[in-house]
């Protein structure tokens, strides 16, 4: 099997902020944008459903196959090969929000999807770099989060409320909670909490374990607000005209 495929003899580690990293980072902007922009352009429901499905099943069956490639080579693990950090839960939970259109699931992904895709994104906890399938398994999955989660909001036009913001807040801190005692089990280290991820990321500036974890949620819920400061100041500058004209 190529070295690509390998899951023992690739020697080609991932920087961050290298070429490929980079590379990525610039195909998924533009590909993103280019889909919305076309969806918005046809207007089409049929074409808008298709679009739905096929991104859902797409998601749903890389992740199988992360999974099935984890066996395949004997390194499946329940402390790190299970899909239970938030992008994980993002993939599972992408079909609801596609496909039924759930308002629940979308508040939760929009913050999670967004916020968690793209902190992935810049700062991925990945070891294969190009042209190894994982790396370009990573960068595609996280890059449907945030096509999804954008799709919903500028063609379908959904939005969060503050609201969201504490709904998140405390779903995020219910699934922490249920999630640590299977670290605890297995060894693991979902959601980061047990210790921080070995490349660089954003818990580097909070202080060392455990005290980050607390740290975490202040930044988490700054994070939460000001994904939703798109919506407030669209929400000031329409009161304001709609006073104009009254």
């Amino acid at each position: 099997m190529p070295d690509y495929f390998s899951a023992f003899f690739y020697n080609n580690t991932f920087k961050a902020f290298s070429l490929s990293h980079v590379a990525a980072l610039i195909v998924i902007v533009i590909v993103n944008i280019m889909m919305v922009v076309i969806l918005k352009k046809l207007d089409n429901p049929k074409v808008n459903k298709i679009f739905c499905y096929t991104v859902s099943i797409v998601i749903i069956v890389q992740e199988i196959g992360r999974s099935v490639w984890y066996a395949a080579y004997g390194i499946f693990s329940c402390a790190d090969s299970l899909p239970l950090h938030l992008c994980g839960f993002a993939i599972i939970l992408m079909p609801f929000m596609l496909i039924m259109k759930n308002k629940t699931v979308f508040e939760l992904l929009y913050f999670w999807g967004l916020a968690g895709a793209t902190q992935a994104l810049l700062t991925p906890d990945l070891t294969y770099d190009f042209p190894h399938w994982v790396y370009f398994r990573f960068f595609f999955a996280h890059g449907l989060i945030i096509l999804g989660c954008i799709y919903m909001v500028f063609v379908e036009k959904y939005r969060p409320a503050w609201k969201s913001i504490l709904k998140t807040f405390i779903v995020t801190n219910i699934l922490m909670l249920l999630i640590a005692p299977l670290n605890w089990a297995t060894g693991g280290n979902y959601f980061f909490m047990c210790h921080k991820p070995e490349t660089g990321s954003l818990l580097d500036f909070l202080g060392p374990w455990p005290w980050y974890l607390l740290s975490l949620q202040g930044v988490g819920l700054l994070i939460f607000v000001i994904y939703y400061m798109p919506f407030f100041i669209k929400d000031l500058i329409e009161g304001k005209r709609r006073k104009r004209t009254a």
